[in-house]
């Protein structure tokens, strides 16, 4: 076994504990960021519009069965467009939606939802050798994530810039600030932005070579 942050001598269950207390205390502290992002900061509200002539919008929808729609429908390309605009990509849930009633099982969703990501975050921090920034790390991995799950919604159904990098900036900080807690307080590891020795070897985040 390759020594990390949960050390060779560490047993099986050492490790899987840290990595479960690295889930729950990051999953809190993913769900606060989100909410905080979500309920307290404008940038979110920004992005989102309504309808101007929203019952007449929603009259329609309603003829509709829950699902993913897009228009112009054209079957991948397979069928002639019957119009160019506007462009539409919506998602329809034809029972509709009791904000009040459900919020509360949408939270827990979403704290479930920030577990596991701190969990598997967690899983990966844990492989580390001494040295390594975990801060630097999980902003990374919040950059791959943002960009995995906002940039191709931007790229194929045109959703707003400022959507699209809002979300993005959402993830990183996110991950950067569980990384940067989850590091220190549960794998006990330094918080500076230093590089520690990768694939690459030492040389390549700057470092001299160590001497002999």
């Amino acid at each position: 076994m390759e020594q990390g942050s949960c050390s060779v001598t560490a047993a099986g269950g050492s490790c899987c504990g840290k990595i479960i207390k690295g889930a729950i205390l990051g999953g809190l502290v993913m769900f606060i960021w989100f909410s905080v992002s979500w309920h307290f900061l404008p940038w979110h509200a920004n992005s989102l519009m309504g309808f101007k002539n929203e019952a007449e919008v929603a009259g329609a929808l309603a003829k509709s069965d829950s699902g993913v729609y897009v228009i112009p429908w054209t079957n991948m390309g397979q069928v002639k467009q019957a119009t160019d605009k506007p462009f539409a990509f919506v998602s329809v849930f034809a029972p509709g939606v009791d904000v009040k009633g459900t919020m509360v099982s949408m939270m827990i969703s979403a704290f479930v939802m920030s577990v596991v990501m701190a969990g598997l975050l967690s899983c990966l921090l844990s492989k580390k050798v001494e040295g390594f920034c975990p801060v630097l790390f999980s902003v990374k991995t919040g950059l791959l994530v943002g960009v995995a799950a906002f940039a191709p919604n931007y790229i194929f159904y045109h959703f707003p810039v400022s959507w699209t990098l809002t979300g993005i900036a959402d993830e990183v900080i996110a991950f950067g600030l569980t990384g940067a807690i989850v590091g220190r307080g549960i794998f006990k590891m330094k918080l500076g932005m230093n590089c520690g020795q990768g694939a690459c070897g030492p040389s390549a985040c700057g470092e001299k070579t160590h001497k002999k």
